[in-house]
């Protein structure tokens, strides 16, 4: 079909060879050929030919259960015939259903884009992190939002196709052993609910974008120019020539409910070890979908950076939006009871803020342990002197707090016993008064507050994400040649650790790929990454490359790789108390994946394949070219 509506024109085709097509009939099906400007649409779409034969079909099903006593009698009972022509019935009409919808979407996707394309230079600067935009990038604004009523913010870039990501709620089954992501409605829509009725997943769906990167340019666009490759998301096994046309990641953290993971507002996030988190993924559903459920691919760290860049056109996303990242974080903090409900801390301390989830621990309890996730919430915050009493020069503060029901322990509520306070994960759907695509709870630019971008929230701080496929290993015999090699997991199937101290070594060398890049014993040292290195095959997965940078030069990301663990897990984008160190291209890799901090969360994604019926829809840019 080319073109619009009653306007378009209907083509046949017999053969294709390559780009050319041959047995073309013009305007079929009572369309009139005509002449067409370049940039026209041309899509496979839903005709009158495919309801004619839908039609057909149905009908024939119809005649054929003329027989059904006969079969019944010889093959089949009667209740099988019956239930077999429903569902073929309900199958046709869903996959007419499901094509207009897709081609509705396809045709305001490409009057959104005009084939646009949207590009920043300066990426990775020694001089600073701000970017110049270029092509149609000039000129854009690209501002975020606060809690309430936005109608004063202006982001061009929602406009923009390849930033139009979408929220929507659903399910994920198994169909044909292929996961299925079942939408029952988009943001907006009648049947849209987070409460865990409309679905267990909340998700944000990506639209299928094309990248290129060369001396600092970088490019976005949603149809593939000449230089551009798909991003890795949305190839099916890395393979360029399976594309899908959407992807769906989950728009909050990892949390339980009922024993199950999900992707709902209003739970703690779930923090551990790798195989702890790896294990709980795996538990989605009804366990059908246990080899396909992972945790973050590192690629998505590279794809949302990459947009973060050019809408903002800056390398240093904090200063658009701090998020939460500025939280205190002490572990000599003392606090005693007050009363049941208020307690006193034996210092003034910033960085403790209304609405944060805390520990209260005994101080021989480690602040990091991540089995112990928030005792408490805090309800308001007085500064004042060492007995209690409101002083605007305080040396302490008097905390109320809300008992979350957690009995961890035993609270003394005389002031007789020291306790510690370490901070938490705020509970997922904390940004649900923002009203912009993205933007942040209160101020974006204190560190105190969380954030979402493009309808994700916390895109770094509050909670750390674990990668599902990126490792590293310590090699050399003192420090002083200690270096890292790394292991990227290029199929997310590889391994699946039976226990909290797998992968191991053996494992990564076995099933892994190691990198064509390594961190040398020169730059074997946590700070601010000058250079990002890639895997010569992989080449949206990145490791820190010479160090030496700063918060606000080159990619303004911060690298923490030095430990004594051999094998560690990979951890990205920083939690609530790593300050301007965290970020989409921060990486952690310190420690050993059996290691399971109150730092350490995920977020449940699924591999994702192509549909078969919609092979044809998914690049439909591209039969531009077949028609010449």
């Amino acid at each position: 079909v080319i073109g619009y509506e009653t306007d378009a024109e209907i083509i046949l085709y017999t053969t294709k060879d390559g780009d050319n097509l041959g047995g073309v009939t013009r305007g079929i099906n009572g369309s009139t050929a005509k002449a067409w400007p370049v940039g026209t649409v041309i899509a496979r779409n839903f005709t009158a030919y495919d309801h004619e034969a839908f039609r057909q079909n149905i009908e024939e099903l119809e005649e054929q259960k003329a027989d059904k006593d006969y079969l019944a009698e010889n093959y089949y009972t009667k209740e099988t015939i019956d239930e077999a022509i429903v569902e073929i019935k309900t199958d046709t009409e869903d996959l007419a259903h499901r094509m207009n919808k897709t081609e509705n979407d396809l045709e305001a996707l490409a009057a959104q884009s005009s084939w646009k394309r949207y590009g920043v230079s300066g990426y990775g600067s020694e001089s600073a992190a701000a970017l110049t935009r270029l092509y149609d990038a000039v000129g854009m604004v690209a501002e975020v939002g606060t809690d309430g009523d936005n109608s004063e913010v202006r982001n061009d870039f929602d406009n923009a196709a390849p930033f139009m990501t979408k929220k929507c709620v659903g399910t994920w089954t198994l169909v044909d052993g292929k996961p299925k992501f079942n939408i029952t409605a988009y943001e907006g829509q009648p049947g849209y609910a987070e409460d865990g009725s409309a679905g267990d997943y909340v998700a944000v769906e990506y639209p299928l974008s094309y990248w290129s990167e060369s001396n600092g340019v970088r490019v976005i666009a949603s149809h593939q120019y000449g230089g551009m490759q798909p991003f890795d998301i949305f190839r099916e096994n890395h393979d360029p020539k399976k594309l899908l046309s959407k992807v769906y990641g989950p728009a909050y953290k990892m949390a339980a409910l009922n024993g199950k993971p999900v992707s709902l507002p209003g739970l703690d996030p779930e923090c551990g070890s790798y195989y702890a988190l790896r294990n709980l993924a795996r538990q989605y559903g009804d366990g059908s979908l246990a080899n396909f459920a992972i945790l973050q691919p590192a690629a998505f760290d590279f794809y949302e950076e990459f947009l973060m860049s050019i809408e903002f056109a800056t390398a240093d996303i904090q200063t658009v939006m701090r998020g939460y990242t500025e939280i205190r974080h002490n572990a000599d903090d003392r606090v005693t009871f007050a009363d049941a409900t208020h307690i006193l801390t034996s210092n003034y301390q910033a960085g403790r803020v209304v609405g944060e989830r805390v520990c209260i621990s005994p101080t021989n309890v480690d602040i990091n342990d991540g089995a112990r996730k928030a005792t408490h919430e805090i309800i308001s915050i007085i500064r004042c002197d060492a007995s209690g009493n409101a002083s605007a020069s305080g040396t302490h503060q008097l905390i109320e707090l809300q008992d979350l029901g957690r009995a961890y322990w035993t609270y003394d509520t005389t002031g007789a016993t020291q306790y510690r306070i370490a901070a938490r994960a705020l509970p997922t759907g904390s940004c649900a008064s923002v009203s912009t695509p993205s933007g942040s709870v209160g101020a974006n630019d204190d560190g105190l507050h969380p954030c979402k971008y493009r309808g994700r929230e916390n895109p770094y701080g509050n909670i750390m994400s674990t990668l599902h496929d990126l490792f590293n290993v310590r090699l050399g015999s003192s420090d002083d040649d200690r270096y890292l090699d790394w292991y990227y997991m290029g199929d997310p199937q590889a391994i699946n650790p039976a226990s909290a101290s797998e992968p191991t070594a053996g494992q990564l060398t076995q099933y892994c790929r190691k990198m064509s890049v390594n961190t040398p014993h020169t730059n074997y040292v946590n700070g601010y990454f000058k250079t990002k290195l890639y895997d010569d095959l992989y080449k949206e997965i990145f490791i820190p490359g010479e160090m030496g940078g700063s918060n606000s030069t080159y990619f303004a990301d911060y690298a923490n790789v030095v430990s004594s663990s051999s094998v560690r897990a990979v951890r990205s984008r920083g939690y609530w108390s790593h300050g301007r160190s965290a970020g989409p291209g921060y990486r952690y890799a310190s420690l050993a994946p059996s290691y399971g901090l109150a730092s350490y969360g995920g977020d449940l994604w699924f591999i994702q394949e192509i549909d078969a019926a919609f092979v044809g829809l998914i690049g439909f840019g591209h039969l531009l070219a077949w028609i010449g």
